[in-house]
């Protein structure tokens, strides 16, 4: 049962790091498309809704590992869903991966083609338009940069899938790892204000202190 329970926990983190990006594009979505009309959208209350509704399918999602006895302890091996039960391995690569995948890049392409449209028909821009538009542009290009790291992780569990061969398994195994921390290293290399806040921890960190002596009055 330990065993389940670790394997959920794993589970679980992938999970919420996934459906915390579709989250952002269902709010940029918000922020972008349906504001103009429904201003409650972008409201606190909207996304106060939206993280408790990642976080329900967080907890949710992952629970037929705990129910099921797709997960068993197998000395020197990692807590996972074994290979032979494929239908539970469908299950997680669909809702881990695969649907939250689609939505994400379905709301993130519809966004980019509308950011598009509306700079190719509109002749006369102010210049904070100009930078809003550039700034919109470059947190796209972040966005999908990291999530593809994600998508690549889940690729070698898709052939097993198609293909059935037990060595993309356990390859699929080691680039969930994988691309959780290359996602995390990306992260500070795109993230120009992350990389920033880094340098200057690091900076103050190499600061030393001199003491000074104070010669005392007699």
């Amino acid at each position: 049962m330990s065993c389940q329970w670790r394997a959920y926990f794993t589970y679980m983190s992938i999970v919420a790091v996934v459906y915390s990006y579709l989250m952002q594009a269902i709010s940029r979505y918000f922020f972008v498309v349906l504001s103009i009309k429904y201003r409650r959208v972008t409201s606190l209350k909207t996304h106060i809704i939206l993280i408790a509704t990642q976080w329900i399918i967080v907890i949710f999602v992952p629970t037929p590992t705990i129910f099921s006895n797709s997960v068993y302890y197998i000395p020197s091996e990692l807590c996972w869903v074994r290979m032979k039960f494929k239908l539970h391995v469908a299950y997680t690569f669909l809702f881990y991966y695969f649907l939250p995948t689609i939505g994400i890049i379905t709301l993130y392409i519809y966004l980019f083609r509308r950011a598009k449209h509306s700079t190719n028909s509109t002749f006369a821009r102010t210049l904070e338009t100009s930078r809003q538009q550039s700034r919109d542009n470059s947190l796209f290009r972040n966005i999908m940069i990291l999530f593809s790291i994600y998508i690549f992780g889940g690729f070698p569990t898709l052939l097993y899938l198609v293909l059935g061969n037990n060595i993309l398994y356990y390859m699929g195994l080691v680039f969930v790892a994988l691309a959780v921390a290359v996602e995390k290293a990306a992260t500070l290399i795109v993230d120009r204000e992350l990389r920033n806040i880094m340098k200057h921890i690091s900076r103050s960190l190499k600061t030393r202190v001199t003491p000074v002596k104070v010669d005392s009055v007699s």
